[in-house]
């Protein structure tokens, strides 16, 4: 630990702080008491903002891929049926509109994909009375609608993270700037010390910058890679729960499973904010072997793991 990750330690712990050891240091001034409850409840404040910005930022696109990729695969069972009809019936305006291959819809943006599902299941509506014998029916044509719609919803709840983001991005800022106004007596006490004291000074200035720097409020920095050629593993899907001190996941609490999928072309993810604890991580990617581990995650301290991960034989 370096000398300011080790001011940060000091200063933002559970148990003491700068000024809690340096009682003397601030005795002259008798509103020390009153300023340093209020600076005590604005860092906190800060913190649960920033926890609350990190969840939101972290929040998983898993469950929008899986909506996607299953309104696709009903959809394209259907569509691949509509288009045996018009190909029987030699209805060639109609096979141009359902035709298409799995992999292609899948890769449709959100809007064209869409699009091009609701093409299908009204094709499917218009020529229903013809379908039966194609195994399309009014129940086949709703439950592709209802994955559908499942898969327009996640859209929905994806956009409303962004906005809650934002708006959490922007409380903090505000929140930062109201703890920085309320450091201001101490730095002013502290300006005292900068003959008499320079070590301590020096101390309390590297402590002061870092509650404004992102990697004060890291909690783990993971890697994922391939075993053999050390080659980062973009796409990995990462899940993480806290475990209680028997092994099991909580089951209840901001701490729950949580997944997320690995964007990063260096195969990195950071995690921010999480509460001190034992944590299991568990990675998975295509073609490799599932790694598990359990994680401790301590306050202040970050944690470093790397996932190198064995093809499957």
């Amino acid at each position: 630990m370096n000398k300011k990750e080790s001011a940060y330690v000091t200063m933002h712990g559970k148990s003491s702080n700068l000024i809690d050891e340096n009682p003397d240091k601030f005795a002259s001034n008798p509103t020390t008491p009153e300023a340093k409850t209020k600076l005590d409840q604005s860092m906190a404040d800060e913190k649960l903002l920033a926890q609350k910005q990190d969840e939101i930022e972290h929040s998983s696109n898993v469950p929008k891929a899986e909506a996607h990729n299953a309104a696709a695969s009903n959809i394209y069972q259907t569509g691949s049926k509509i288009a045996s009809f018009a190909f029987d019936t030699h209805n060639v305006d109609l096979q141009s509109k359902v035709s298409i291959s799995l992999s292609e819809l899948k890769k449709l943006p959100d809007n064209l994909f869409i699009s091009r599902c609701e093409t299908i299941l009204g094709c499917g509506q218009q020529y229903l009375p013809q379908l039966p014998l194609y195994l399309v029916t009014a129940s086949t044509l709703a439950e592709g609608q209802d994955m559908l719609d499942a898969f327009e919803l996640e859209i929905k709840k994806q956009g409303q993270r962004k906005i809650d983001r934002s708006s959490v991005t922007q409380q903090l800022n505000k929140q930062i700037k109201t703890t920085n106004k309320l450091f201001e007596p101490f730095d002013a006490q502290v300006e005292t010390q900068r003959l008499s004291d320079p070590v301590w000074y020096n101390l309390w200035w590297d402590a002061r910058s870092l509650p404004q720097m992102p990697k004060a409020r890291l909690s783990v920095k993971l890697k994922v890679y391939d075993a053999e050629t050390s080659q980062p593993l973009p796409g990995t899907i990462l899940t993480y729960s806290k475990i209680e001190t028997n092994g099991k996941a909580l089951t209840s609490g901001p701490d729950l499973s949580k997944i997320v999928k690995i964007k990063s072309a260096g195969g990195g993810l950071d995690l921010k904010s999480l509460t001190t604890g034992a944590y299991l991580f568990t990675v998975s990617y295509a073609g490799r072997a599932d790694m598990q581990t359990t994680v401790y995650v301590n306050e202040g301290v970050l944690t470093r793991i790397d996932f190198p991960l064995s093809k499957i034989a």
